[in-house]
């Protein structure tokens, strides 16, 4: 429109022919200040178009998504959580701390944290009033914190399965 002064619809269909590289021939011959733009808008164009593209199928084939789904259902089971301890570290404290709750009638489920070195780095565990967590709700308890471990263990540079 600007450069070579043509009309908004050419314009815009020589844009969308050029950056989709359909190529059909143009509307109006260029001038050479029409060319010099039509080249930057080619590099332009299909350099954005190639990123994002890349950028997109990186986010699909690295499990991101599935990453970001799982993430929430969780995060959504935990705050349905009523009346728990959440016991961050199972070192020699957190033993302590699970064994007196153990005392008191409190069940408790952990899960080992993995390093980079494959060691154990430490532990997380969940803990309630044995009134308040009835058997069957262990099993989910226990998947849930497996999947934290896991999570924990990766971003410590774990690659294998905590």
């Amino acid at each position: 429109m600007i450069i070579e002064g043509w009309n908004f619809l050419d314009s815009i269909y020589m844009t969308v022919t050029t950056i989709t590289t359909v190529g059909f021939q143009e509307v109006h011959k260029l001038s050479p200040r029409g060319v010099i733009f039509t080249i930057f808008l080619i590099v332009g164009g299909v350099g954005t178009a190639l990123y994002a593209f890349t950028a997109g199928a990186r986010f699909i084939l690295e499990g991101e998504i599935q990453q970001i789904f799982g993430r929430k259902k969780l995060e959504k089971k935990i705050k349905e959580l009523k009346d728990h301890y959440i016991i961050c570290g199972y070192g020699k404290m957190g033993r302590i701390i699970t064994r007196e709750l153990q005392e008191e009638g409190v069940r408790c489920v952990a899960a080992v944290v993995v390093d980079h070195k494959e060691k154990p780095a430490g532990a997380i565990s969940i803990s309630g009033a044995a009134m308040r967590i009835a058997p069957r709700k262990i099993k989910f308890f226990a998947k849930s914190l497996k999947a934290c471990s896991q999570a924990i263990s990766n971003e410590l540079g774990f690659n294998g399965v905590a």
